[in-house]
C-alpha cells in the first residue's frame, strides 16, 4: 500500500508491528484529517465541564462540542483543498437522516420546550456527522485499531480517576467537582462517576470501551504469530481491561454490569461461531470471570442488598428522635440534651468511617419557619447503628442567643455527603423550645448558613413508577410524542408530583424515544437498529479472521447499548451519543472494503 500524505506516514509509523497483511483502502488527506480529528475527540469525549469554554447568543459550547466543530471544520476545509467529496452513501445514511427528520418534526410540533428539544436534534445530527467522519476515515484495519486503541487508553485514565474517586483521594474529589454537581452514594459507599456526570453515564461510556477494548484483544491474541511483543501487548491490554471493568463496578450501577456481560457473551458465541471453542473463546470466558468476582471485591455487603432489593433511595435514610416535645434553654447557652436516636431506614450509620454519620439539628422561627441556623453542633455516634438498631445520646446544642420562642428540629447528617431531611421517605421531629436571657452575654450562632429554609424532600421514583408515567405520557401523545428528551421536563403530572426533578429521565432509551418522538420517531430509531443489526451479521461473514475479532469488539459495544438501554436512557448526554456514534460509525466503515476484499486477504 502506497501511503497518500505524511499524515498517513505518522500513521503507518504509529501502529508499526500491530499486524503485517491488511485490508487498506487507498485515503486521502480527508481521511487522515478526520482520523486525527476522531482521535481527539474519543481523547477529550469523557472529559467535559458542567461550565461551558464558549457562550454564543443561541448556544453554548463544551470542550467536548468544541473539539467536534474544530474536527469537522478542519474535516470540510482537507475536503475542500483536495477537491473531494465525502463518502456518505452507507448502509446507516437513510436510516439516520430519516432517524433526524422524525425528531425534528417531534421537536417543531412538542406541545412544550421546543427549544430545548430542538438542542436534542443538533446533538443527534452533529452525532450524525461524527458517524460520517468514522465511515470516511476508518479505511481500513489499522485505522480501526488506532482509533479503539486511543478510546480504549482514555477509558483507562478515566476508571484509574474513579477508582481515586472511590479511594477518597481529597485532590482527585476536589478536581472533580468541576464535572458533576455532587457525589452519589448507595449504603454509605461512593457511586464513581469519574470525570462523567452521573454514574450510569460513567458506566455507559466504560462498557462501550471495554467491549471495543476486548475485540481488540482478540484482535492482537490472533496477531501473535505476525507481530513482535504480543505478549506484553496481550498483558497490557488484559490489565486495561480488568482496570474499565472496575470503573463499571465502581459505578454500582446494575444495568451496566448486565450490559458488560453480554458484550461478553456475544463475543464469547461469535468467536465460537467461527472457530469452535478456541483460545481466544477461553481468553473471552477468563476475562468474564474476572468481571464476575470485581463486585465481591468492591461492594459491600450492604450495597449489595440495597441495589438488589430497591430501585431508588426511597426510606433509605430515616431516624427517629425519642426527645422531649418541649423544653427551655438559656440564650446562648450550651447544653447537653439526653435523648434516643433510632435508625429506621435501611442504611447502616457508620461512625467511624470516611464520612461518618452523626447527629445534628436546625433551628427555626417557630413563627415563620424560616431557618435561624441550620449546621448545627455534631454529636457523634457511640457505634455503628444498623436498621433497627438505637443509640442514647447527649447532643451538644447551643441556644440562639435572643429571646424567644423557636422550633429546634433534629436530624442526622452523613458529612459531606446528605441530611437526612432532604432524603426521600424521611420526616423531621420536632422539639419546642422558649428561649430565655440569661446571667451571661449570648454567643452569637453561625446566622446565614445554609438555606434559609428546610430544603424540600427529593423524591425518588424506582424504575416501574417512570415506566408507568412514560407509558401515560405516550398515550396521550402517541405520533409525535413531547418532543426529544422532553420527558424529564413533563412526566410530574404524570407521575403525581408536584414538583418533579427535571434531572431524572425516564430510566429506558426505549420508552424516551416513545415519549420524545412518538411511534413516528420510535419507527425510524427501530429501523436504524435493525439496518445496524443486519450490518453486523452480513459484514462479519466476509472479513478475515483477525480482522473479524477486531469487529466484534465494534457489535458487542452495540449489543452492550441495546442491552443497558432496556434499563436507562444516555443519548442525550455528549460522552454517551459521541460513543454511540463512533460505534455506529466503525460498524458501518468494512462496508466500503468490500471493493478491495479479494485483492487483501489475510
Amino acid at each position: 500500500m502506497q501511503v497518500a500524505c505524511p499524515l498517513a506516514q505518522l500513521l503507518d509509523c504509529l501502529l508499526a508491528g500491530m499486524t503485517r497483511r491488511q485490508i487498506e483502502i487507498e485515503s486521502g488527506i480527508g481521511a487522515d484529517v478526520a482520523l486525527f480529528g476522531l482521535v481527539a475527540l474519543v481523547i477529550v469525549m469523557p472529559f467535559e465541564p458542567l461550565r461551558p469554554v464558549l457562550s454564543l447568543p443561541w448556544q453554548q459550547l463544551t470542550s467536548v462540542e468544541l473539539t467536534l466543530l474544530t474536527a469537522a471544520l478542519a474535516w470540510a476545509g482537507a475536503l475542500a483543498w483536495s477537491r473531494a467529496w465525502p463518502r456518505w452513501r452507507s448502509p446507516l445514511t437513510a436510516p439516520w437522516l430519516a432517524v433526524l427528520s422524525g425528531v425534528f418534526a417531534a421537536a417543531v410540533f412538542a406541545p412544550a420546550h421546543r427549544a430545548a428539544a430542538l438542542k436534542v436534534v443538533a446533538r443527534l445530527a452533529a452525532g450524525f456527522v461524527i458517524y460520517l467522519m468514522a465511515v470516511n476515515a476508518v479505511t481500513g484495519r489499522r485505522r480501526m485499531s488506532l482509533l479503539i486503541a486511543a478510546a480504549v487508553a482514555t477509558g483507562a485514565l478515566v476508571a484509574a480517576i474513579a477508582v481515586l474517586e472511590y479511594l477518597g483521594v481529597p485532590p482527585i474529589l476536589s478536581w472533580l467537582n468541576q464535572y458533576r454537581d455532587g457525589v452519589r452514594v448507595v449504603g454509605g459507599q461512593v457511586r464513581s462517576g469519574a470525570t462523567l456526570q452521573y454514574p450510569t453515564i460513567a458506566a455507559m461510556y466504560f462498557e462501550i470501551i471495554f467491549a471495543l477494548g476486548t475485540g481488540l484483544l482478540l484482535a492482537v491474541w490472533d496477531d501473535r504469530f505476525h507481530g513482535p511483543h504480543w505478549r506484553a501487548r496481550v498483558a497490557v491490554l488484559v490489565a486495561v481491561l480488568v482496570l474499565i471493568a472496575e470503573g463499571v463496578t465502581l459505578t454500582f450501577t446494575r444495568a451496566g454490569m448486565i450490559g458488560m456481560m453480554a458484550s461478553l457473551a456475544a463475543i464469547a458465541c461469535w468467536r465460537y461461531a467461527r472457530g469452535g471453542l478456541d483460545a481466544g473463546v477461553w481468553l473471552t470466558a477468563v476475562l468474564a470471570a474476572v468481571v464476575l468476582v470485581l463486585p465481591l471485591a468492591s461492594w459491600s455487603q450492604e450495597a449489595v442488598r440495597l441495589r438488589l432489593s430497591s430501585e431508588g433511595r426511597q426510606g433509605w435514610y430515616r431516624a427517629e428522635f425519642n426527645a422531649a416535645p418541649s423544653i427551655t434553654l438559656a440564650a446562648g447557652a450550651d447544653t447537653f440534651i439526653d435523648l434516643i436516636v433510632t435508625n429506621t431506614g435501611r442504611v447502616t450509620w457508620r461512625a467511624d468511617s470516611r464520612r461518618p454519620f452523626r447527629a445534628s439539628y436546625h433551628w427555626l422561627d417557630v413563627d415563620t419557619n424560616r431557618v435561624i441556623q441550620y449546621d448545627g453542633a455534631r454529636t457523634a455516634l457511640p457505634a455503628d447503628v444498623p436498621p433497627g438498631a438505637s443509640a442514647a445520646l447527649a447532643m451538644r446544642v447551643r441556644a440562639p442567643g435572643i429571646p424567644g420562642r423557636y422550633r429546634l428540629a433534629w436530624d442526622m447528617v452523613q458529612e459531606d455527603r446528605l441530611w437526612f431531611s432532604t432524603e426521600s421517605g424521611a420526616r423531621l421531629e420536632w422539639t419546642t423550645v422558649d428561649v430565655a436571657a440569661g446571667a451571661t452575654p449570648a454567643r452569637p450562632l453561625s446566622a446565614g448558613l445554609g438555606p434559609r429554609v428546610i430544603p424540600p424532600q427529593a423524591v425518588v421514583l424506582g424504575r416501574l413508577a417512570l415506566w408507568r408515567a412514560a407509558l401515560e405520557m405516550f398515550a396521550a401523545h402517541p405520533l409525535l410524542g413531547v418532543g426529544p428528551d422532553n420527558f424529564r421536563l413533563t412526566y410530574g403530572p404524570y407521575a403525581g408530583l408536584a414538583n418533579a426533578d427535571p434531572r431524572v429521565h425516564s430510566n429506558s432509551m426505549y420508552l424516551e424515544w416513545l415519549t420524545g418522538a412518538g411511534v413516528v420517531g420510535a419507527g425510524m430509531f427501530g429501523w436504524m437498529v435493525w439496518r445496524a443489526r443486519r450490518i453486523v451479521r452480513v459484514t462479519r461473514q466476509w472479513l478475515p479472521r483477525r480482522t473479524a475479532s477486531l469487529y466484534a469488539g465494534v457489535a458487542a459495544a452495540g449489543v452492550a447499548v441495546l442491552v443497558h438501554g432496556a434499563l436507562d436512557s444516555f443519548l442525550t448526554f455528549t460522552p454517551t451519543y459521541v460513543a454511540i456514534a463512533l460505534t455506529l460509525g466503525l460498524a458501518a466503515a468494512p462496508s466500503t472494503w468490500t471493493e478491495v476484499l479479494n485483492a487483501h486477504r489475510v
